[in-house]
């Protein structure tokens, strides 16, 4: 049901669903590792689900080396996860 042009609601800290003109991006938080097999694993799948899913969803990746404080932050244990 839509009520208004755009909504935005916070969801788990810093993660927010935009819901504009009809439509609402989410935006996906990969954290990954280059090392991580399982992750190399799961790129091209994300890569089509954001690609099937266009304009719709965003994944962005996080490398847990050179984003350590912000994967501490998240509580990120295990590579991959999924935010």
């Amino acid at each position: 049901m839509k009520t208004k042009n755009y909504v935005i609601i916070d969801v788990v800290r810093r993660i927010k669903f935009f819901i504009k003109d009809n439509y609402f991006m989410v935006q996906l938080l990969d954290f990954y590792a280059d090392w991580c097999g399982p992750c190399k694993i799961m790129t091209p799948v994300l890569e089509e689900v954001e690609k099937d899913l266009n304009k719709k969803l965003e994944v962005k990746k996080v490398d847990v080396e050179a984003e350590g404080a912000m994967a501490q932050e998240f509580g990120i244990f295990s590579i991959p996860t999924f935010v």
